[in-house]
């Protein structure tokens, strides 16, 4: 159904849900977290939305904690998606930035940073094996 929707479109919902990243609102978050996970499994497999890794990779570090979380949150949820409803894989150079974001923020000083990031490695841990 997704791929029913014209590119451009697709590009203008796309940037409409990053922008709610930063929100402060919690379930806006979580929702805007969902989708893009969802999208980006659909997309990221496939080559169709390669600067999306890079996007929340760089999220994931950024100073705003609420990017951070999204970021780490939208991670995990993808990994989450890929696994059991796309049946798709995740390069090893995805991987591996998937990793990264996921393992710099677990960070005791940071209590609900850590428990995400925790929460979304023990799901892509899965596709570790391929990387080793």
């Amino acid at each position: 159904m997704w791929f029913s929707i014209p590119e451009e479109m697709r590009g203008h919902i796309k940037d409409a849900l990053l922008q709610l990243l930063p929100s402060h609102n919690s379930n806006t978050l979580k929702n805007a977290s969902i989708c893009l996970a969802i999208i980006g499994a659909l997309e990221v497999p496939d080559g169709l939305w390669d600067q999306f890794l890079t996007m929340m990779q760089e999220n994931s570090t950024n100073e705003d904690n609420h990017f951070r979380l999204a970021s780490v949150q939208t991670l995990g949820l993808l990994c989450e998606f890929l696994d059991q409803y796309i049946d798709k894989q995740l390069r090893p150079e995805q991987i591996g930035q998937v990793l990264h974001a996921t393992i710099c923020n677990i960070d005791a000083q940071q209590i609900e940073l850590s428990r995400i990031a925790i929460k979304a490695l023990q799901r892509i841990i899965p596709y570790t094996e391929q990387n080793f």
